[in-house]
């Protein structure tokens, strides 16, 4: 049976969410246990919705020390916060109790936590953030999504490898990768996405080119590579987007009653389109290039989103991720 450590504290919502989320995972399924982590005032105020689980055996209660929280600077935060939240998750994971992890917490923790708690496959300079995003074909891998912000051209080519490798892992056959840049035609962009193309052009991927952010969601590529600056702004801005249409479609429809009337006609419809585009549903990032399963979820996440997270976990803890992920370091 598979084990997973669970942060109960990462997020802004945490513990309502995180420990609602936990129980929705454990009652969707029973082929695993959760160690899960966090202070003795919040196990003793969820006792009761736990216990049942705690009984059976499938939850195994940790105790942390110290909390990580958001605003702390991850590498001083690592240093100093012996015994946090993040401490005790990777703990587990070395010490052969879990898989693998996932938290809802600081991204910059869990990329602390990531690298130098568990620390980096062989061959792997610079593990990444990859993000799935809905598409017309299905959705894409963006990598990487706000892990590195100063890369070189070869960290490219390890996060399209790996982003190839996670999207054949999920059922995309010959995925194709293209390039993040300012324009479609070779030679486009600085000296970093050139140098890039030239790398990419030359490895065993399928390769197809530069791609604007706009073709992604068209589906014409299964991954978009870039670096975290890039990667991160343009995921946090699709985000602000996505937000954006939804509250002015919903004033819209408010509008009068015929708008009502046609918003009613038009919701199953704007139900579907909403559920692709919700975060909540992707369950959370894995940090590709770490020796574990590591998912970094959403610090707004709920529980459905928290529900999600740990599923997605367990998920790719028994079908084996990192052994197929191992291939680009040892290439």
């Amino acid at each position: 049976m598979i084990s997973i450590a669970f942060d109960l504290l990462g997020g802004d919502k945490a513990p309502e969410e995180t420990v609602r989320g936990l129980v929705m995972a454990l009652e969707t399924r029973s082929d695993f246990v959760v160690y899960a982590v966090a202070t003795k005032g919040v196990f003793d105020k969820y006792q009761k919705i736990l216990k049942p689980f705690l009984s059976s055996g499938r939850l195994k209660e940790i105790e942390c020390e110290n909390v990580f929280e958001m605003d702390d600077e991850p590498v001083k935060a690592w240093k100093e916060k012996r015994g946090s939240n993040l401490h005790k998750i990777v703990e587990l994971i070395n010490e052969g109790f879990a898989s693998g992890c996932v938290s809802l917490g600081s991204t910059g923790g869990c990329l602390v936590a990531g690298t130098l708690g568990i620390g980096r496959l062989k061959g792997i300079e610079r593990p990444a953030i990859g993000v799935l995003l809905p598409s017309k074909q299905g959705g894409f891998l963006l990598i990487d999504a706000g892990a590195n912000v100063d890369v070189k051209a070869k960290n490219i080519l390890d996060f399209a490898k790996m982003g190839s490798v996670y999207m054949k892992f999920l059922g995309f056959e010959n995925p194709s990768v293209g390039l993040f840049n300012v324009g479609e035609e070779k030679g486009k962009g600085d000296r970093l996405r050139q140098e890039s193309y030239e790398l990419l052009s030359k490895s065993d991927i399928n390769f197809v080119g530069n791609m604007e952010g706009k073709d992604a969601f068209f589906g014409k590529c299964s991954v978009l590579v870039c670096d975290g600056f890039i990667g991160n702004i343009f995921l946090k801005t699709t985000e602000g987007v996505s937000d954006y249409l939804r509250y002015e479609m919903r004033d819209a429809i408010r509008q009068s009653f015929i708008t009502r009337l046609g918003g009613m006609l038009l919701y199953p419809a704007l139900a579907r389109i909403v559920k692709r585009a919700d975060y909540s549903n992707y369950g959370a990032a894995p940090l590709l290039g770490v020796k574990k399963v590591f998912l970094i979820g959403h610090g707004r996440s709920g529980r459905v989103a928290a529900k999600n997270a740990i599923l997605q976990t367990v998920k790719l803890c028994s079908e084996n991720l990192i052994e197929k992920v191992k291939i680009v370091g040892e290439g």
